[in-house]
């Protein structure tokens, strides 16, 4: 089936209509879901994490978790490092798989070092899962070692337990000792957390059978630390004290912290004992071993135990010392967690604000996604608008008539229609380009005064007015030089539309708006400006006229219905010579049809009762107009057609103008603009004579 040219164009609009409103709505979903998604939560501040799952947890629980903690600076830290891994978008395995995986356990020990274990492990995690792809042992057992030490503070001791002896597996294939080491010292822990206390203890007594040279003196202090806890455990107080001794062995690579600690667990035991001396002794070492502000509440527990030690032996000066030191060192924790206290409070106030100011921010940059889809699908539609638009005017090959019946009807508007008409363009201009601006600098266009968002329109209208007067007088000329077309009308159009595209582009370029998609967008606005308007007032001329020719053609046909009714052919005889031949035709002026020119000659279309004869004679039409000035029923309709009013049958119009249905004649005859007057006068006057 062949489907009609302006069916299949409207077919293919709906089409596209379709698609673009489609996608319209589906932007307008994910707008909507995105948006959503953005505000779903306890009201803490929200991001859109969506393209980096893996961190969103993290860095949602620094928002609303890490403002409360002390060690701001930390968190700071932590913040931005999540927020750089973030930046990656997406963990993907490439060459840079490990170094990502180290920066992870650097966020992971920043919140092991904050205490915060449970998001610790989460990191950790991650990281092994990255360490693993990458096939690097020193980042796989690094990371088993951190998430068993978070598993051990978190009391999962059965769990810890699992990841430390993975972690030793590991260690004992690449041979590393001072990972053996550490890895055996966190099984003991793990087994005497969970009240395996022999088996705790038989672990960290093999540990002796290790080569000391091979691992670092902190690890032998912590191995031995553990022990005498484990000792403590199951009431072994001597062994544990031999243990504690052994981790404060006068040794330049001890760690003076486990040392310390050593020395004040020493203290307690012996003050337990009542060997006070001893007590004092081992507490004082371990006081002025402390000398870092990072270890103050060891220093007021080494205090503690000093003033209990004064006390039993009634000195109560010294005694009061240590207990005024050490309320002042607990007085000082206490005052640093109230200032942090206020500290977060005023955070929190200040927070308050930020996250207004964040929702507003975030609320316009929503209007703006918003408007932004909005405006990218109204451009689309526009576009594909104006090339259907384009197709339908510029690819048919009425164009120049259609144009011509547009203007022609434009000058018949009284001086008063034409001030109503101008108006009415000044007000669409300005309306359509008000409301559609640029794309790129869309919002700040909209920012603009009104005055300067008209003055766009107003350019447009001033050249529109222009390219009339314009097309008008090459109208006219083409009149006087008597041609079918106008030559000028593409040019003239071309010439409208791309001065109106720089005068807009400089226009905006002087408010600091430009650049090569802005001139692009521009263009497109200003192209659909043009077309829209023009095609809608050809249709709506074309109706006009329509309308017009067919309550014309009604009132004409019901005269010819009279003439055919009443009139009476009178028979006369008519002679034609040719002028530049010998040729002559003789004929009855009834049986006269319709004369139609042939290049230098015309045919003569005569009525043979049931069928059309026709005669050939050279000569010209003013000839034959000359010749038969006394018939008035003989009109010339066309400056190729003559017509008999007395054979014709029927009139019928489109927009193009009127057509005459004659006797006999498969085809109609045309009606040109130049006759149409004259042809409804001589018809009207021939029904006049015959009433």
């Amino acid at each position: 089936m062949v489907i009609p040219g302006k069916w299949y164009s409207g077919l293919l609009f709906f089409v596209i209509f379709t698609v673009v409103s489609l996608n319209s709505v589906f932007s307008m979903i994910d707008s909507i879901s995105s948006h959503e998604k953005q505000e779903k939560g306890s009201g803490e501040l929200q991001y859109d994490y969506y393209e980096n799952p893996e961190l969103a947890g993290i860095i949602k629980h620094l928002e609303t978790q890490y403002i409360q903690k002390s060690e701001l600076p930390s968190a700071i830290d932590v913040f931005l490092k999540a927020v750089i891994l973030h930046e990656h978008k997406s963990i993907t395995l490439g060459s840079n798989i490990e170094s990502l995986g180290w920066a992870l356990i650097d966020i992971g020990n920043s919140f092991y070092n904050m205490q915060d274990y449970l998001f610790a492990e989460k990191v950790f995690e991650k990281a092994l899962f990255l360490f693993i792809q990458a096939k690097s042992n020193l980042g796989t057992i690094t990371t088993i070692n951190n998430i068993g030490l978070c598993k051990l503070h978190l009391f999962e001791p059965e769990n810890a337990l699992q990841a430390f002896k993975k972690m030793l597996v590991f260690s004992t294939e690449v041979n590393d000792s001072s990972r053996i080491y550490a890895s055996t010292i966190y099984i003991g822990m793990s087994l005497r957390d969970a009240g395996n206390y022999n088996e705790a203890i038989q672990t960290f007594v093999n540990l002796d059978n290790f080569p000391t040279s091979e691992v670092e003196r902190v690890l032998i202090q912590l191995k031995n630390l553990e022990l005498g806890d484990t000792y403590i455990k199951v009431n072994l107080v001597d062994s544990a004290y031999a243990c504690y001794t052994r981790a404060n062995a006068n040794d330049k690579e001890a760690e003076a912290y486990y040392s310390s600690f050593g020395l004040i667990k020493m203290a307690k035991i012996e003050l337990e004992k009542n060997n006070i001396n001893k007590a004092i002794q081992l507490s004082e070492d371990a006081y002025y071993m402390i000398d870092s502000e990072q270890f103050r509440s060891l220093k007021a527990t080494a205090c503690e135990v000093l003033y209990h030690c004064y006390k039993k032996k009634d000195n109560d000066k010294l005694a009061l010392k240590y207990f005024e030191e050490y309320q002042k060192l607990n007085s000082d924790l206490n005052k640093k967690e109230i200032r942090n206290f206020v500290d977060t409070y005023n955070r929190k106030l200040e927070r308050i604000g930020i996250k207004h100011e964040l929702n507003e921010i975030r609320k316009q940059k929503n209007e703006a996604i918003a408007e932004r889809h909005n405006q990218q699908n109204l451009a689309v539609f526009l576009v594909i608008m104006a090339i259907l638009l384009v197709v339908s005017i510029f690819g048919s090959r009425n164009f120049y008539s259609r144009t011509n019946i547009l203007f022609n009807h434009v000058e018949s508007y009284t001086p008063w229609h034409k001030i109503i008409l101008s108006i009415s363009f000044l007000i669409y201009f300005t309306t359509f380009n008000y409301l559609f601006v640029p794309l790129g600098n869309a919002m700040e266009i909209r920012q603009l005064e009104p005055i300067y968002r008209l003055i766009p329109g107003i350019i447009s209208f001033l050249l529109s007015s222009a390219f009339f007067v314009l097309f008008t007088i090459t109208q006219q000329a083409r009149k006087k030089a008597e041609q079918k077309e106008n030559p000028y009308t593409y040019y003239i159009i071309a010439t409208l539309f791309i001065t109106t595209c720089l005068l807009q582009y400089f226009y905006f370029n002087s408010l600091s708006f430009g650049g090569i998609n802005f001139l692009l967008s521009l263009t497109i606005i200003v192209f659909a400006s043009f077309i829209v308007p023009l095609y809608a007032f050809i249709l709506l001329v074309e109706n006009i006229i329509l309308r017009q020719i067919e309550n014309i053609s009604k009132s004409l046909n019901q005269d010819i219905s009279d003439i055919n009714t009443n009139y009476f052919p009178k028979e006369k005889t008519v002679s034609i010579a040719s002028e530049k031949t010998k040729g002559k035709l003789n004929f009855n002026i009834s049986s006269l049809i319709s004369i139609e020119a042939k290049g230098n000659y015309c045919m003569f279309n005569f009525d043979e009762g049931e069928r059309l004869s026709t005669e050939m004679l050279h000569i010209t039409m003013k000839s034959i107009e000359e010749q038969f000035c006394d018939f008035e029923n003989i009109i010339r309709c066309h400056k190729s057609f003559f017509a008999n009013i007395h054979k014709i049958e029927k009139v019928s119009g489109n927009s193009r103008g009127y057509f005459l249905h004659l006797k006999h004649c498969s085809e109609s005859m045309p009606v040109s603009r130049g006759y149409q007057k004259k042809v409804m006068a001589k018809i009207r006057e021939a029904k006049a004579h015959l009433s």
